[in-house]
């Protein structure tokens, strides 16, 4: 079993947040434009992917210096450096996958990863998303959110309509199925430790706001 730590671009998460996810990977990849970030931040990767179009020529230099394994990508290619870089931790066996950045920006990008969270939970990889402001993931099944007492967090069925309870929230549901192009789930708090959001058919995404 490993967890690996995708690093990517968008808007950043604070380090005060991200820090102790990444200290917790076994393997570390840094995709394009996710270097700027990672030098920042004084990691040094295992990997680094990309067509290299969004990293400076001296962070690229102090990778390659450090001996950082480059996976250098065509720029006409079908996939993002992202999905690159999550499929790269696939092969390395990853069974856990934290996303580090992948929202804000470009809204069109911040969509291409929750297909990525969605593809990665119907292969019963565990997957949650860093942003600058909220971490996401998608749950097929049941997920606890530990240490989210008094937190805002948003529930959506963005790739069809779904059934699923809320437990331990100030707004509860218990069987509701949830249908596309609804806003129901938006701003709800938790109340309890341990909440629990249970999708009994389909799949819903849970974005726990930071910021509230």
């Amino acid at each position: 079993m490993a967890k690996a730590a995708v690093i990517t671009g968008g808007e950043l998460p604070p380090f005060s947040i991200v820090m102790p996810v990444i200290a917790q990977c076994q393997v570390i990849i840094a995709c394009d434009g996710g270097m700027e970030w990672a030098a920042k931040a004084g990691i040094t990767p295992h990997y680094m992917i990309g067509d290299m179009d969004s990293v400076s020529k001296e962070t690229l230099s102090l990778f390659q210096t450090a001996g950082v394994k480059e996976i250098r990508l065509s720029p006409i290619k079908d996939d993002t450096d992202t999905e690159a870089g999550v499929n790269l931790a696939l092969s390395l066996g990853a069974d856990e996958i934290a996303i580090i950045g992948g929202t804000g920006k470009r809204l069109d990008h911040s969509i291409a990863n929750l297909h990525l969270l969605y593809d990665l939970a119907q292969k019963g990889i565990r997957a949650v998303m860093y942003g600058n402001s909220e971490e996401v993931r998608c749950v097929v099944g049941e997920d606890v959110l530990f240490g989210a007492v008094g937190q805002t967090v948003s529930v959506l069925p963005l790739m069809g309509e779904c059934c699923l309870s809320l437990k331990g929230f100030y707004y509860p549901l218990s069987q509701y199925h949830y249908r596309l192009g609804s806003t129901v789930g938006i701003s709800n708090v938790v109340t309890e430790e341990g909440a629990k959001v249970t999708v009994h058919s389909g799949c819903a995404f849970v974005f726990l706001n930071h910021n509230n």
